[in-house]
């Protein structure tokens, strides 16, 4: 990716680091009774929520739904607050991160006034970086002379990727009505990979990068699956398929 890198999608990640905060003012220290007392009223809300929708949702169709397992939802309560310290003690940058007294208190969404200050600081540039890149790639697609049906359709954005195969086409296939796209099936004539970080089969399209070659295309896309990761590849022509084989490319 020239533009949409995995740089710029983890940046894209880190412009909210201050939604859900709420200032507390016991929060300049650690203190474990507080802990307690904010983990505790936390895990009541996150239960009662859990809850309410259990019991909106529909039950079997021949058998009566469980009770709630209120057990169950506490430990999912736990692992989500563990996957939250890992997440910002990793993203946070130094300079915040040292004024965190307890990043378990940090992570139940509470921390002091300086603290949700430098965060929304930090989120504010970091949307700013992220829509710089975004207007420097409209620039770059309007220099590029593509067929208005590929301008318009070619995108398979949060589509799964079902089927990846590779020989003197490469084709890609999608979960059927899985994304933002109504094609199923893109086809890249006689491509050439010049970049893939690892397997493509199984991972989600996020979003892509079309530029003019002299004999076609070349193309970036950036996918998420275990880690997010790119494909740069170059083609002759490029199809679109939906399951009733209607094709979209330049010729269309």
């Amino acid at each position: 990716m020239k533009y949409l890198t995995k740089e710029w999608y983890e940046l894209c990640q880190q412009t909210g680091f201050h939604f859900g905060k709420r200032v507390h003012k016991g929060t300049f220290q650690k203190d474990e009774g507080l802990y307690h007392r904010l983990k505790k009223r936390k895990e009541k809300a996150f239960i009662q929520l859990e809850e309410e929708v259990y019991n909106l949702s529909l039950g079997y169709a021949e058998e009566p739904k469980p009770p709630f397992d209120r057990a169950q939802c506490k430990r999912d309560f736990e692992r989500e607050q563990e996957f939250s310290i890992e997440q910002l003690t990793k993203k946070l940058p130094t300079s915040i991160y040292e004024q965190i007294a307890d990043m378990r208190v940090f992570a139940l969404g509470y921390c002091t006034r300086e603290v949700l200050v430098a965060l929304k600081s930090l989120s504010k540039e970091n949307m700013t970086k992220v829509h710089q890149r975004l207007k420097a790639l409209d620039q770059a697609r309007e220099a590029q002379n593509i067929p208005e049906n590929l301008r318009r359709h070619f995108g398979f954005h949060d589509c799964m990727v079902v089927k990846y195969v590779v020989d003197e086409d490469l084709v890609i296939e999608f979960e059927a009505d899985n994304g933002y796209s109504q094609y199923d099936k893109v086809i890249f004539k006689e491509a050439t990979i010049l970049e893939q970080d690892q397997a493509v089969e199984g991972s989600y399209w996020l979003y892509e990068e079309l530029y003019n070659e002299s004999e076609g295309y070349e193309v970036h896309i950036l996918f998420w699956g275990a880690t997010v990761h790119e494909l740069t590849l170059c083609c002759k022509d490029i199809i679109m398929l939906t399951s009733l084989k209607v094709g979209v490319g330049p010729e269309s």
